[in-house]
């Protein structure tokens, strides 16, 4: 209930545990106005697939993300674009967008280009207004 408080922006990602547990946490975070980083909705599935993503994407809006401007970040992996386009994942270009996050930007071209000096020049550009590029950093 108190997300309606916060920023109407929500980042979704997930990360594989390894060790003892061999699950994938999927994970949603917001931030308040202060910028502090809220984490609001994790799951533990088997792996990223469509279906978990869509389940997943699917419960957030349902429940979490009700209102309307929503923006969802992500890493733009075609399992979670795919979840979000879904017709019954309730998440429509009406209601919704679904950007790109800066951070997965900056690694995929330090990972392609490793060249620390453009890195800060690679985060300024995602800090001008774009409607398809959100800051979450």
């Amino acid at each position: 209930d108190g997300f309606v408080y916060y920023k109407p922006i929500v980042q979704v990602d997930g990360t594989v545990l390894y060790e003892k547990y061999k699950w994938t946490l999927l994970v949603v975070v917001t931030q308040d106005g202060a910028s502090l980083i809220l984490s609001i909705v994790f799951a533990l599935v088997e792996d990223k697939t469509m279906e978990a993503w869509s389940f997943f994407v699917q419960n957030l809006k349902r429940h979490v993300a009700k209102q309307q401007g929503i923006c969802l970040t992500s890493d733009m992996h075609i399992s979670i674009i795919s979840a979000y386009k879904k017709h019954d994942s309730r998440w429509t270009p009406d209601n919704s967008v679904h950007v790109n996050c800066i951070r997965h930007i900056v690694q995929n071209f330090m990972r392609h280009f490793n060249r620390l000096g453009l890195r800060k020049n690679v985060i300024s550009m995602g800090k001008f207004h774009n409607q398809r590029i959100i800051i979450f950093y």
